[in-house]
């Protein structure tokens, strides 16, 4: 997972929450491991932090009160002080949730973590108040005057009417302006409205909208000239790459996007294939994220020989050049035994990120190893490794240790 000295390759930001997802899903590193190394996630990916801690809550009942104490003061103290504030009304009221169902020590303070949830579900109701009474007015808009007034004989026409609308307005005017297209201007008009959320999806598109396009084609699908239009393999591949920005995102929030477009056209797992496929061998500047969805979508359409193969090549052949640079290659390599459990590669990797350009990450791998002395495994760890660790962090004072 370190990216010391590459810039072009898989970031700590792209692999710590795949990483440490993975690992505890597997059992192969503890619930303390896992929690000590989540504070490398905040405050930048508190989402796939959130992810985590659901994951850790569900293990939690299996482990004794007074093995719970230090993960819930570390997640408590999380809540309090590092998670951004738009999240910690979601934390905070799964974490005391979480309190009230189980049984935890009596010498762990929950306080200001019940506090604090109640503080922020007043402020929640009080908006609501205030929203349903102040701050969502009905549109003005009247959309059904504004399509019988509207004569949109040209895609032009159709952006100028749509990009003068607020989001609810733009999702009305779709539905309303396809319920009332003669079938003669179905595909004319179709092609129109997905070449232009193609063009500038942020600007004019959203999940929605999709969907309602999605729903109309299916309403209509049993006319000739539909058929033929959403069939064409040509079109489909074309509307597929039109879309790769979307539909090449790595986490979660797009594959709704995905699904929709996949409403409209009834794509085969090999027109899927060949259209993400170009979308690689022709995009120049393409992410690394951007091509792991990628090889994520083309994998639909291999058969279980060629999915082997294609682990194969990405695990053994491709991983080797991914790092070629950073903590992977043999310049920073130590020589590591393989052993029944991961302790002595978690160090090494904290020892690694001590020495990380970026003073910020040296910062935070600190501040796991702060995480890990609420634990009684730090006793476990290779001895060779925290005295390395220790020296460093004592001529490294502005840590904050």
């Amino acid at each position: 997972m370190d990216d010391r000295d590459n810039y072009d390759g898989f970031s700590l930001q792209d692999t710590i929450p795949v990483v440490l997802t993975t690992l505890l899903e597997t059992d192969r590193i503890s619930i303390e491991q896992a929690v000590a190394l989540m504070g490398l996630l905040l405050p930048d990916l508190s989402t796939q932090y959130n992810d985590l801690v659901d994951l850790i809550l569900g293990k939690l009942s299996a482990i004794t009160p007074g093995e719970q104490k230090p993960l819930l003061e570390i997640l408590i103290y999380d809540v309090l002080y590092n998670i951004p504030m738009d999240e910690k009304r979601y934390r905070g009221r799964s974490v005391v949730k979480y309190l009230d169902s189980t049984v935890t020590s009596p010498e762990l303070n929950t306080q200001k973590i019940r506090a604090i949830d109640r503080f922020l579900q007043q402020l929640e109701v009080q908006g609501r108040d205030y929203d349903s009474s102040n701050s969502n007015p009905p549109s003005e808009v009247n959309i059904k005057h504004l399509i019988a007034e509207s004569h949109i004989i040209s895609s032009k026409a159709l952006e100028e009417h749509i990009e003068r609308l607020n989001t609810t307005d733009k999702e009305s005017f779709v539905k309303e302006w396809l319920e009332g297209l003669s079938p003669d201007k179905y595909t004319s008009s179709l092609t129109w409205l997905i070449e232009l959320l193609a063009r500038d999806y942020y600007k004019f598109g959203t999940t929605k909208m999709l969907n309602i396009i999605a729903d109309f084609v299916d309403s209509v699908k049993a006319w000739p000239q539909i058929n033929e239009w959403r069939n064409n393999i040509e079109k489909q591949k074309n509307f597929l790459k039109a879309f790769s920005r979307e539909l090449l995102h790595l986490y979660n929030g797009y594959d709704n996007v995905c699904c929709a477009i996949l409403r409209i056209f009834p794509y085969n797992v090999t027109t899927q294939y060949e259209a993400f496929l170009e979308c690689v061998s022709n995009l120049v500047e393409l992410y690394d994220e951007q091509l792991v969805k990628a090889i994520c979508r083309m994998s639909v359409a291999l058969s279980i020989e060629d999915a082997k193969e294609l682990l194969t090549w990405a695990l053994e052949i491709e991983m080797a050049k991914v790092h070629s640079a950073s903590g992977d290659s043999k310049s920073y390599r130590p020589e590591l035994e393989l052993e029944g459990n991961l302790d002595r590669y978690v160090a090494t990797f904290i020892w690694r990120l001590l020495g990380h350009k970026d003073k910020g990450m040296r910062c935070k791998a600190a501040h796991v190893l702060l995480r890990f002395n609420l634990f009684d495994i730090i006793n476990h760890y290779p001895k060779i490794i925290w005295i390395k660790i220790i020296t460093f962090l004592l001529i490294q004072p502005e840590l904050g240790i």
